[in-house]
């Protein structure tokens, strides 16, 4: 018995290994982006979309932490700025927690953005994993993410889009597990089909004309 239970054991450890395979490679590619962009992430936050993004966000976690989440109407009123809460008040929040963390410092204000970007790589790793895709496919595919243009452009840059990122794939990795156990969980196509196009097309236009940092 104790024979068969160290033959399981041992048969299941390159499983692991090689499901653990992709993640280390995450973490590899951490490292390296951190040592190769250290310097970025804590440059100034000058007139670029970034340090408009930056600026913005940060001086709403300064309010908050200095005047209160009500004083400083969770950072849409600052004191010694113009008002602006044009945003879902997540990425202030993220900001807020980070900076209480680790001190006001760029690095720290940009990193619910790179942090943020870094978790994104895990659970695109994880879903391909979980979906049963080898090995080689899988490292792959976090390849092409880390590689491509949208995230070492946009992938440090504090903003809502990036930020929301990780929680859309956590919520793929929760809904592909979920279906696994219960194969009934399926989005229907009707679920899927926009009922009114034309008003989520004037919606999107109106978005795009607002006012952004």
């Amino acid at each position: 018995m104790a024979d068969e239970a160290a033959r399981a054991a041992a048969h299941g450890a390159p499983d692991r290994w090689r499901r653990l395979a992709p993640f280390l490679g995450v973490v590899g590619v951490g490292v390296l982006l951190l040592a190769f962009s250290s310097p970025w992430l804590a440059a100034g936050f000058g007139e670029t979309h970034d340090g408009r993004n930056g600026s913005v966000w940060g001086t709403a976690s300064r309010s908050i932490r200095e005047d209160g989440v009500v004083a400083s109407k969770f950072g849409g009123a600052p004191r010694h700025s113009d008002a602006y809460a044009n945003h879902p008040p997540l990425i202030v929040a993220e900001t807020v927690v980070a900076e209480l963390v680790a001190g006001e410092h760029r690095i720290v204000t940009r990193s619910p953005a790179w942090v943020g970007s870094l978790v994104a790589l895990a659970l695109v790793a994880w879903l391909l994993v979980d979906a049963g895709l080898s090995r080689l496919a899988t490292v792959s595919g976090v390849a092409v993410a880390f590689g491509s243009a949208m995230f070492l452009v946009y992938g440090s840059m504090l903003d809502t889009p990036v930020t929301s990122v990780p929680f859309a794939l956590a919520l793929l990795v929760a809904w592909q597990r979920a279906a696994r156990i219960a194969p009934g969980i399926r989005p229907s196509r009707q679920a899927l089909r926009p009922r009114r196009p034309r008003r989520m097309a004037e919606t999107a236009c109106s978005w795009r004309a607002g006012r952004s940092p």
